[in-house]
């Protein structure tokens, strides 16, 4: 009878788990510091210094600078796609559930909020496709695969009637966007507050638009 290795099994989940966690260690640094001198201003020394590791133990994880970034955003995406992947615990109205939906986006932003600001800060830099291959692949992939999942809760506005007929992914593109613009506005704000103040103005900026419902005057007449 041959008995299994349970010892050597136990120490390499264990060397495994301590590498994911370094990583991690590691990544929360480097979001801290391309928030601080953005993405080409930032240096492995830099990196290493906030993270306290040598900057050989931080190539022992790491090939490269670009190789932490696209940790960075491998980290956002998958805390996005637990988002996307977990129904509400019960059944809302359309409006609820964009609200509900704002709620865990608001506290994924506040828990993370240095990767977000470091994420987001680069975004420019990585749907440049000059800068890296790799780089714009991924950027363009998270973006992409994102609003395919916002297009899927824009279907179900518009199946429940919510939102009157029309492209999906219009909506989605419309609705990102203007999550995006608070999300930064608040990343960026010298005041600190809660994102999460801004959930119902999101929701109705979105539903209602800022129209005041008469017909725009097109003749430059007096209203």
């Amino acid at each position: 009878m041959v008995t299994k290795p349970v010892k050597k099994e136990k120490h390499a989940v264990r060397r495994e788990r301590e590498a994911e966690w370094i990583k991690e260690v590691i990544v929360e640094a480097a979001a801290s510091v391309f928030a601080q001198k953005g993405y080409h201003g930032a240096t492995i020394e830099n990196i290493a210094a906030v993270a306290e590791y040598s900057p050989a133990a931080i190539y022992k994880y790491f090939e490269n600078k670009e190789a932490i970034f696209m940790g960075l955003r491998a980290t956002i995406e998958n805390r996005f796609t637990e988002l996307f992947s977990e129904p509400p615990p019960v059944s809302l109205p359309f409006d609820d559930y964009l609200r509900w939906f704002l709620s865990r986006v608001c506290t994924l932003a506040e828990r993370h909020r240095n990767i977000f600001l470091s994420f987001m800060a680069q975004i420019p830099c990585a749907m440049d496709p000059k800068t890296s291959t790799e780089f714009h692949k991924g950027a363009i992939g998270w973006y992409v695969k994102h609003m395919n999942n916002i297009s899927k809760i824009m279907e179900k506005g518009i199946a429940e009637g919510a939102l009157r007929r029309g492209d999906p992914v219009v909506y989605a593109t419309a609705f990102f966007g203007i999550v995006q613009s608070f999300v930064m506005g608040w990343l960026i704000s010298v005041k600190p507050y809660p994102l999460a103040d801004s959930m119902d103005t999101i929701v109705d900026l979105f539903l209602n638009g800022t129209g005041n419902g008469r017909k725009a005057r097109l003749s430059g007449g007096k209203p």
